[in-house]
């Protein structure tokens, strides 16, 4: 569909069409201090968030297959004061502030974070459904449809395979970026690619940095200024990666979801069906 899509009806993704054009990116991060492995309904105790925007312009001639890109402004990391911290201390809390960040979701372009499609994506995509049956009763139309709309219009389980391994993942819409993937992709040669090893090598590591393990995290101040550190950290990550992603994905014709998993086979197999396709 993709490639019928960008070949027949020239709907191209990121393309501008020589146009300087303005993305948003919300940056997201959770905490859990009841986190159980493998279980995907367990409650959020606090989702931090930052946003950004980037711009650039691209175009490209299919003809010819001449592709440009260029970015325009690429903004500076985030401070401390500018992330937005949703503190969940009872289950009314949590479902306020759930209903508030899936009313967040669809006003940026891009959502990403470190591993969300694999853990942040499946946590929040679980308890929303689990909270939504728990207190559907007693919920109005306006507080379930965010909620709805999470689920069926935001997100959609997914499966990803590394090695031959599958494992169950949630895509965020718009467009989901998950830095943990495409440090991967582009820095496969990394001894880890945590966050923790990937800030400090890309040069956004933040100083006096908070190491907690799953068993550490509560509310309390030192979580929270751990949560901080990690939404600045992804930003940074988020905004370095995404000059490498950002026109491989406009090269390509892939969206981030499946670009990203994908290897250079796979890449080259997508863009020769988009030509035979245009020239068919």
């Amino acid at each position: 569909v993709l490639v019928d899509i960008a070949a027949k009806k020239d709907e191209w993704i990121y393309d501008t069409q020589s146009e300087k054009r303005s993305v948003s990116m919300l940056v997201y991060d959770i905490e859990m201090s009841e986190f159980i492995p493998r279980k995907i309904d367990s409650p959020i105790d606090i989702i931090g968030f930052a946003k950004s925007n980037l711009s650039f312009q691209s175009s490209k001639d299919l003809l010819t297959e001449t592709f440009d890109f260029d970015f325009h402004h690429i903004p500076p990391v985030v401070e401390d004061d500018d992330i937005i911290q949703l503190v969940s201390r009872t289950e009314d809390e949590e479902l306020d502030h759930l209903i508030q960040f899936c009313r967040t979701i669809p006003k940026y372009d891009i959502i990403s974070g470190h591993n969300i499609t694999g853990f942040d994506n499946k946590q929040v995509y679980g308890r929303v459904k689990k909270l939504l049956q728990d207190y559907q009763s007693s919920l109005s139309s306006k507080q379930q449809e965010p909620l709805l709309d999470f689920l069926q219009k935001y997100t959609r389980i997914d499966k990803s395979f590394h090695f031959g391994v599958g494992s169950d993942v949630v895509q965020i819409y718009p467009s989901g970026f998950d830095t943990y993937l495409a440090a991967r992709k582009f820095y496969p040669n990394l001894e880890s690619h945590s966050l923790k090893a990937v800030a400090p090598f890309l040069g956004y590591g933040v100083d006096d940095r908070l190491i907690l393990t799953p068993e550490e995290i509560t509310i309390d101040d030192t979580t929270l200024k751990y949560n901080r550190q990690d939404v600045i950290e992804q930003m940074g990550v988020s905004l370095q990666l995404i000059q490498l992603a950002l026109p491989l994905a406009f090269t390509t014709g892939m969206p981030f979801e499946t670009l990203l998993s994908a290897g250079a086979v796979n890449m080259w197999d997508h863009m020769a069906l988009i030509r035979g396709a245009y020239n068919k």
